[in-house]
């Protein structure tokens, strides 16, 4: 096929086994995979993986269960210093997997962001009706925006960039 590489979510809740899953996708021509945050330390056991993992998306191997993961609060950036322990922790696992597997590259959420969907809700209407960058969209903000230097002002256009799964809109301000 490609490069490109098959990520083991794929394989979560699909395949008894994760043996299973690497050779039904090499079926279908894959030749790379990436080992998902929903793969544990026994999924590895007994696997001949070198060569084929091109990245670890952390927190991989996930000991504790997806439900755990979520209600904690895990993550290197956590205030708590024992939360921000256990994700450097799990960081640290997912690096020495990575490297022991040969992969190039291991996905790491280092925090997250909780957002109201009402704002994105109430943001994204103000934009369909051509009203982003106007008063009423500046005043449904949560934050000022900062203000474009008065030189480049005239010269930018606006547009809004989606980014990440939550949808952020961020503006540029090409010059």
């Amino acid at each position: 096929m490609s490069d490109i590489a098959l990520s083991t979510m794929w394989a979560i809740g699909q395949f008894e086994r994760l043996a299973d899953f690497f050779h039904a996708g090499k079926a279908l021509g894959f030749t790379h995979f990436e080992l998902n945050h929903g793969v544990d330390s026994a999924m590895l056991e007994g696997l001949s993986l070198n060569g084929c993992i091109t990245s670890v998306h952390e927190p991989c191997p996930a000991d504790v269960s997806m439900g755990t993961l979520k209600a904690r609060n895990w993550l290197v950036s956590a205030l708590d210093e024992d939360e921000r322990r256990r994700g450097v922790v799990a960081v640290q696992r997912s690096i020495d997997l990575a490297h022991e597997l040969g992969a190039g590259a291991i996905i790491v959420h280092p925090g997250r962001v909780d957002v109201d969907p009402e704002l994105e809700f109430r943001l994204v209407a103000l934009y369909r009706q051509g009203k982003a960058g106007g008063p009423e969209y500046a005043a449904a903000l949560p934050w000022r925006p900062n203000p474009l230097p008065s030189a480049c002002a005239s010269n930018c256009r606006r547009r809004p960039r989606w980014r990440g799964q939550t949808r952020f809109c961020t503006w540029a301000f090409p010059c």
